[in-house]
């Protein structure tokens, strides 16, 4: 009998702190996730023009606000300029946790918001569970 292989769900990560990013980042791996990490917005708006000349896409983006090369607002309107990336579930990994910058995300098409302080691995591994249906 033939085992069926389970495709891992790609997800991209983007955090400019290295040692949060590779311990969220870790735990979704654990989980079963194929996770891109990336550093900044600038990396990250070149990943996402690659994707799409290869037509291969994120199952899930999760992504900091503040960081450099481009804030996360801009790149959320970078992502949302095309219209596959669209569907694509986005989730706000940040620091800021205010009214403003919450009701910009949610504006800007983000499917959840997450402050880094009150957000475990765990936690993150099942926001980002919810997202995907898993």
């Amino acid at each position: 009998m033939e085992e069926k292989k389970q495709i891992s769900k790609k997800i991209v990560f983007i955090e400019s702190d290295g040692l949060l990013r590779a311990k969220y980042a870790g735990e979704l791996i654990r989980q079963g996730f194929d996770v891109k990490e990336i550093c900044d917005g600038k990396e990250a708006c070149e990943c996402m023009q690659k994707a799409q000349k290869e037509g291969i896409f994120p199952d899930l983006v999760i992504m900091a606000i503040v960081m450099s090369g481009m804030d996360g607002f801009d790149l959320l309107e970078k992502i949302n300029s095309h219209d596959v990336c669209t569907r694509i579930p986005k989730i706000v990994f940040t620091d800021l946790d205010n009214e403003k910058d919450r009701s910009a995300a949610f504006a800007l098409g983000v499917d959840d918001y997450l402050i880094k302080s009150d957000t475990s691995p765990k936690d993150l591994v099942s926001a980002v569970k919810k997202r995907l249906n898993k």
